[in-house]
């Protein structure tokens, strides 16, 4: 390269360095752009809601409005908030425009459905600073009606709470209450508080109690999306009820035993032993809960009760028990009949009692053997009978006596062994015969004769009315008594004395019955022993006296 041209070259490159230098001297700094500042204040709808800077609450269903104002010299542009992921916040309305000037307002409108928060959200614009508000969603405000509320045990009725929907805007759903854990026994339906309408929108909680009293609780009440609520509940024992039963004993004749060989066939028509039945009574001030009933012991086999309980019995209301004899006695023979006690109760009442006792022939009952059972009085009270004393009342007595103790033979033809009543079957009605034999010597000493031995027996144990049996009452064998296959009654030879030598009998025993056709000088005479047989003597003989009673 020859010089000249190498100079011009240099120059070139100079002159471009110098003009880049000069520019990049000369090129002014750009500065960063300015945010717009934003301000907010804070308001909810109903407008009673208490705020607090950067803090925003309101109630599902309502709203809460964020007031903005541009507080730079700068436009603010797209002013929006931004909801966090998983939130039911939203914004209802958004009145910012696309750029919102110095010194202006608008305002972002949040709502939801679904309470929840704190919830923090951003409120920022394109080019602004950013601000932050707390957002709570309060849940759907509930009233309960009454504040108080008692049960009663065992009544089957159900106590209700009344709750409101104090929310203007969204249901309550699936409201009920938290019952304490030991309340396992109180059911609730809370089925109608599945939604309730918005406006005072009301439904009910239904508590229903069983047999548990429970103190006073305090019981949280809410649904899924409400507020909580609270009543107190008590479950009370209820008012005093009072029961009674129709019959302190009810006495039943044992399957089976009525035979014409016990000389049943005259006093039981169709030989089969009657139910009887019970009657319990409410006569307290208040409905019986839950009425039912024990046995002590179990009743013997076979016999049956129905029905199984009595429920709820109203004030002044009865139920009606019916026992159904089995072929199995309470007690064996020549046992005392001690039978099962059944007790009646309820939930709220008294405990009322009975003794039921299945007869048969030979039980020790009301303070003699059993020797006679009358299956015809009316089933609802217990059977009738008879019953020979437990020991004799006299080792050896006359039949008739003056007042001086010596024998006497009066004929007293109401009384013969074949009278017929009126006023006395004489061979049958022991107790007609003692009457009018102790009529008839109401002047003598009655401790002088046999008959008035048995009248002045009048408190063996508690029981009373005791009388001299008479001959068919003693035995079979012996003029219209009848045969031990078919006597003519119910009688203590057949059904004590052959029916296990039951009784403490030994030797012979007067009747009540005068013998016909001896003018007065013979009467009916009985002897208890086995192999023993009935016939007559004369009234000045000595022979034992055992009374007889009827059951009661």
């Amino acid at each position: 390269m020859n010089r000249t041209m190498l100079k011009c070259t240099l120059f070139l490159l100079l002159t471009i360095a110098t003009l880049n230098i000069l520019h990049a001297g000369t090129q002014k700094k750009t500065a960063a752009p300015k945010l717009s500042q934003l301000g907010i204040a804070l308001t909810a709808s109903p407008s009673s809601t208490t705020q607090t800077v950067s803090n925003l609450m309101f109630a599902v269903g309502s709203t809460g409005t964020v007031i903005i104002k541009n507080t730079s010299t700068l436009g603010a542009n797209n002013i929006a908030a931004i909801i966090p992921a998983g939130s039911h916040i939203t914004v209802r309305t958004n009145t910012c425009p696309a750029r919102l000037e110095p010194a202006a307002t608008c305002q972002l409108v949040f709502t939801s459905l679904i309470s929840e928060g704190p919830r923090a959200i951003t409120i920022k614009g394109s080019n602004s600073t950013i601000v932050t508000v707390n957002v709570t969603v309060s849940p759907v405000a509930i009233s309960v009606s009454p504040a108080t509320l008692t049960l009663e045990t065992g009544s089957g009725t159900a106590g209700t709470l009344t709750i409101t929907n104090n929310s203007s805007y969204v249901a309550a759903r699936n409201v009920r209450a938290v019952l304490p854990a030991d309340w396992s026994d109180v059911f609730q339906d809370a089925s109608g508080c599945t939604v309730i309408a918005p406006l005072g929108g009301t439904c009910q909680l239904q508590f229903t109690p069983a047999d548990r009293s429970h103190a006073a609780a305090t019981v949280t009440i809410s649904g899924n999306n409400t507020t909580q609520a609270t009543a107190v509940i008590s479950v009370s024992s209820s008012a005093h009820a009072n029961l009674n039963v129709s019959s302190s004993t009810l006495a039943l004749a044992t399957q089976g035993i009525l035979t014409d060989a016990s000389g049943a066939a005259f006093a039981a028509p169709g030989l089969v032993s009657k139910a009887r039945t019970l009657t319990i009574i409410n006569d307290g001030p208040a409905t019986a809960n839950n009425v039912t009933y024990t046995l002590n012991p179990a009743l013997p086999t076979g016999t049956t009760i129905t029905p199984a309980s009595c429920g709820k019995m109203g004030r002044d209301t009865s139920c009606l028990l019916t026992i159904t004899p089995g072929p199995t006695p309470s007690n064996p023979a020549n046992q005392n009949a001690t039978g099962s006690v059944i007790s009646v109760h309820g939930t709220n009442t008294s405990t009322a009692t009975s003794n039921i006792i299945v007869l048969t022939y030979g039980n020790r009952y009301q303070a003699g053997f059993v020797f006679a059972i009358n299956d015809n009085t009316p089933t609802t009270g217990s059977v009738g009978g008879v019953v020979a004393a437990l020991a004799d009342q006299s080792s050896g007595i006359v039949w008739s006596s003056d007042n001086m103790g010596a024998p006497t033979a009066n004929d007293i033809p109401e009384v013969n062994d074949n009278a017929v009543s009126p006023p006395c079957a004489g061979n049958t009605d022991g107790a007609c015969n003692t009457t009018v034999i102790v009529n008839y010597y109401s002047l003598i000493n009655p401790a002088f004769y046999a008959a008035g031995i048995c009248q002045q027996t009048q408190a063996v144990g508690t029981y009373g009315n005791w009388y001299l049996p008479a001959d068919c009452q003693m035995g079979y064998g012996f003029a219209s008594c009848g045969t031990q296959p078919s006597p003519t009654a119910q009688n203590m030879r057949s059904n004590l004395v052959d029916n296990g030598s039951i009784g403490n009998f030994t030797g012979s025993y007067w009747s009540s019955s005068q013998a016909q056709l001896t003018e007065g000088g013979q009467a009916l005479v009985q002897n208890l022993q086995i192999g023993g047989s009935l016939g007559r003597s004369v009234k000045s003989t000595v022979f034992k006296v055992r009374c007889v009673r009827a059951i009661t």
